[in-house]
């Protein structure tokens, strides 16, 4: 080591061969020779990538709102239908019988919904399209309960009910189509972590809004969430 006050020795770095060929090359700025020698850096690769990532990050987002409002109205209306009934009827039996109603053609139409999302060309139209009547058919008990023949009642909640799995398995199908490469585990945790959220939120929703306003409200705002979700 050099004493302070003195000039030590110089040490140059000489570069010879190939690698004074690539500093040459990146001098006289030659730009496809230099790319050629694979010296893209870390930085230019996640610019490149960058605007991809965001756009999948985006419609997982999306996916995720849709799927959350959707399900929290398919949660809800399991408590909302009974207080509704009970309101507008004084039956609970009554209540019983639509949740029932609304609950079996989740299991039974199921297989069908699957196969027809499957088979379609279009499958998130086909979702989309099955949510939006799940919503309408879910206010429908609101015009109906107490003014037309129970049996319509019921016809409109099953065909709700026929609409449930689009719901629930259907939207979960087409996740790994929207997930980001690398992070499916991640997106399918969220998805699951949607269900139990749903299941937290609905029902407390529909004790929140029956309380401030009436149950056929409550209803109503359930049908308007599963709207927004498709």
């Amino acid at each position: 080591m050099a004493a302070f006050g003195e000039r030590g020795e110089e040490v140059q770095y000489r570069p010879i061969g190939d690698e004074l060929e690539r500093h040459v090359t990146i001098l006289t700025g030659d730009v496809t020779r230099c790319k050629s020698e694979a010296m893209s850096s870390p930085v230019e690769q996640v610019t490149e990538l960058g605007p991809d990532s965001r756009r999948d990050r985006a419609r997982l987002a999306h996916y995720l709102v849709a799927a959350l409002l959707a399900r929290t109205a398919d949660e809800g209306a399991r408590v909302a239908l009974v207080i509704f009934a009970l309101d507008r009827t004084g039956s609970t039996a009554v209540g019983g019988t639509l949740v029932a109603t609304l609950l079996l053609p989740h299991v039974v139409a199921a297989p069908l919904v699957g196969a027809l999302v499957d088979r379609s060309r279009r499958p998130a139209a086909v979702l989309a399209g099955a949510i939006a009547v799940f919503a309408g058919t879910l206010a429908a008990p609101v015009a109906l309960l107490g003014h037309a023949p129970l049996w319509q009642t019921y016809l409109v909640l099953a065909t709700a009910g026929c609409c449930g799995p689009a719901v629930t398995g259907g939207l979960t199908s087409q996740l790994a189509a929207l997930a980001d490469p690398g992070h499916e585990a991640r997106a399918f945790a969220l998805d699951s972590l949607s269900y139990n959220v749903a299941g937290m939120v609905g029902p407390a929703m529909v004790g929140l809004v029956a309380a401030a306003a009436s149950p056929s409200t409550a209803t109503l705002a359930l049908a308007v969430a599963a709207g927004l979700g498709a």
